[in-house]
């Protein structure tokens, strides 16, 4: 009933007519978990389920690199129910933009073939600015050719029962979007397996697509867990599953020979074997563990890590540039409960930087940041998962210790003995079995972080680098964004205590807690105890923080971020760092754009010199920029310089007449001269 109607709100309606015959009490079989849903709560009917099958010998996984720019649409764009029109706008967006998709395509997989194809065609392509491609009634090994080849699928129905086209896709390895419509959310999962956007929301749906176009986040471990997913939606499991469901319905057991028959026939080999062919078998936790010096507490560290995990971990080190041997030993260490990572930084960066350029590198469900001078005890991780997954809005875990702030400190825990320590956390692990207490505030001495809360919300703040109170930021952050942080009171882990940070004496130690205090005060407008126990609003910021180990994606994600929370400073940081850093291969932003885009956030700093620098660039690289005659112009005027700036503004206007902003500036400084306001000096 959901396929009549002539806007959204009609559509998504109930019928009178189909209501009462749906509600006729006859068997029905239903394609998805949503319509067994459906069915029962509304008309109290139990439904047979049988799934949607795919073919995964035709919808077969491919390498998601190397494909054509290009977004496929499947279904009938001139049915409202699709929402093209949603589409449509996202895509319009993303090439208005300075975000332009080169060579974008779009192609169109329908039903019928329309009268008026090639006049559709050719107005798409026109308003969209991209290149349009509309292909009718294509046999299934053409969509899939076609989605093999595409860097996205795109769903974007007010309603769908099911919604095949996105599994396909998830078992061609083609990143999915798509839109909250009932039938999709049965099996696509947000940032797990897929990215659900609601009908209407341009932006993003526009961020999404230029996301997986660009790759500017890794889409490994998506595309891993959405080929998954398709393997659920095999055409052998719905086969055995319409088997079972005949013989249920007609109260009656088929012949077994005839029965083992048509299973085999469509057992294509076991598809778990392409799963693990084609996939990387990655560990289910990755940990993230920064070191600078204090070799003997690492080695502790890492002996307790051997002893208490039960599976294969990923464990990440950051050596921040140890003197004491660290390094040496780190080198040649190697341990069969792990899967080492070292990376080695030239100097040390602090606590948030070496964190983020570990998690850059992790592949996990979830990440793990630890401390080196920690002891793990019992079954600390398999814990601290299995709270985790207690609940879909914990996004955080701590323990309990011995040395840390908040409620996660143990007053009882009092030994003299490392010995003594152990045994004192078994008594602890059997006292507190079981015990969750929701409290917002971790310190990241040892804390797991689901995969989906870093997708959402990035990495550790920089600003608060070498470290302290980024733990406090990052759980705010996460609050905001949805999630919840627990202590897990039956998980004990020792800590030395901040044994790197007071490296440098008890006075500096201070001193950085109070500057990064004022720092986390300065941007959140407030202290943590304000926020937490006095329930002090906070500012409107951005939560999220970008990382990326594309170093240029990296930080010009971070430079929006900055320039939307109307940190300029910060953003001139960043956006010199995105400079340096530029890759042609990588970019979603011209060269020119980005010079042009620096030179305007350090002028808005009254950075004259660095504007000048960078608006010089731009003219270098074009010598007929507009932009960059504007910029200069401005910065000449600045620095009281008004017949230089002159020169520069005309220029402005010689390249482009449609260059408002200089027509005005040119405007402003011609009265100032005691010109006419058109005067132009310039002999052509």
């Amino acid at each position: 009933g959901y396929h009549f109607g002539r806007d959204y709100d009609e559509m998504r309606s109930d019928k009178h007519i189909l209501t009462k015959l749906h509600a006729i009490p006859v068997k029905n079989i239903s394609v998805s978990t949503h319509l067994v849903e459906l069915f029962e709560s509304k008309f109290g009917r139990k439904s047979e389920y049988i799934p949607n099958g795919i073919d995964h010998r035709i919808f077969s996984f491919t390498d998601f690199n190397n494909r054509e720019k290009s977004i496929l649409f499947v279904g009938n764009p001139f049915h409202p129910l699709k929402g093209f029109s949603f589409l449509a706008m996202a895509v319009k967006r993303i090439q208005k933009s300075p975000f332009k998709i080169d060579k974008l395509k779009l192609n169109i997989v329908m039903g019928y073939n329309p009268d008026n194809k090639d006049e559709v065609v050719k107005q798409l392509s026109e308003e969209l600015d991209c290149l349009v491609d509309i292909k009718v009634k294509l046999e299934s090994r053409k969509v899939a050719e076609l989605m093999n080849n595409s860097s996205v699928v795109v769903c974007t129905s007010w309603y769908e029962g099911f919604s095949l086209p996105l599994v396909e896709g998830m078992a061609c390895g083609t990143p999915v979007i798509t839109t909250y419509n009932l039938g999709a959310q049965s099996f696509c999962k947000n940032e797990i397996n897929s990215f659900n956007v609601d009908y209407g929301d341009i932006d993003s749906l526009a961020q999404n697509i230029i996301d997986i176009i660009y790759q500017t986040n890794d889409l490994g471990k998506l595309i891993t867990n959405a080929y998954r997913t398709s393997l659920q939606y095999s055409e052998h499991k719905s086969v055995i599953q319409f088997i079972n469901t005949m013989e249920n319905l007609l109260n009656k057991e088929f012949d077994k020979q005839n029965k083992k028959l048509l299973a085999d026939e469509y057992n294509y080999g076991e598809l778990e074997s392409i799963n693990s062919t084609i996939i990387n078998k990655t560990p289910k936790v990755s940990i993230v563990i920064p070191v600078y010096n204090q070799l003997d507490y690492t080695k502790q560290c890492l002996e307790s890590l051997a002893n208490t995990v039960n599976e294969i971990v990923e464990l990440i080190i950051v050596d921040n540039a140890s003197s004491d041997g660290t390094y040496e030993y780190l080198s040649n260490y190697s341990n069969e409960k792990v899967n080492f990572v070292l990376i080695r930084n030239e100097e040390n960066q602090g606590f948030p930087k070496a964190v983020n350029r570990g998690i850059e590198e992790t592949k996990g469900q979830y990440v793990l940041i630890a401390n080196n001078d920690i002891i793990f005890n019992g079954n600390w991780l398999e814990r601290m998962i299995e709270v985790a997954e207690s609940d879909g809005k914990i996004g955080l875990v701590g323990p309990i210790s011995n040395e840390v702030s908040g409620l996660q400190r143990d007053e009882n825990a009092v030994y003299n003995s490392i010995e003594e320590m152990k045994k004192y956390a078994e008594s602890i692990i059997d006292k507190n079995k079981n015990q969750i207490l929701n409290f917002p505030r971790l310190a990241f001495l040892c804390t797991l972080i689901k995969r989906e809360v870093i997708n959402k919300i990035g990495g550790l703040d920089e600003r608060f680098s070498p470290g302290n109170y980024e733990d406090d930021d990052y759980c705010l952050r996460a609050q905001l964004a949805g999630y919840k942080a627990v202590i897990a009171k039956d998980v004990f882990i020792h800590h030395f205590g901040s044994k790197s940070f007071k490296a440098d004496g008890n006075q500096a130690y201070k001193n950085r807690l109070e500057t990064n205090r004022e720092i986390f005060s300065s941007k959140w407008g407030g202290t943590p105890e304000d926020i937490w126990l006095k329930n002090k609003s906070v500012n409107q910021r951005q939560y999220i923080f970008p990382i990326n180990k594309k170093s240029f994606v990296k930080y010009f994600e971070r430079t929006k971020v900055h320039i939307a929370d109307n940190e300029l400073e910060l953003a001139e940081k960043s956006i010199y760092d995105a400079v340096i850093n530029f890759d042609n291969a990588n970019s979603i932003i011209t060269y020119t754009e980005l010079l042009n885009l620096a030179g305007n956030i350090s002028l808005a700093n009254n950075n004259l010199e660095n504007a000048a620098q960078y608006f010089e660039t731009e003219l270098t690289e074009d010598s007929n920029s507009s932009s960059a005659c504007l910029g200069l112009g401005q910065v000449l005027l600045l620095s009281d310089q008004p017949e230089q700036a002159k020169v520069m503004l005309e220029w402005a206007v010689r390249y482009d007449n449609n260059n408002v902003h200089a027509a005005k500036f040119l405007a402003e400084i011609n009265s100032k001269l005691g010109h006419n306001v058109d005067h132009m000096s310039m002999v052509e």
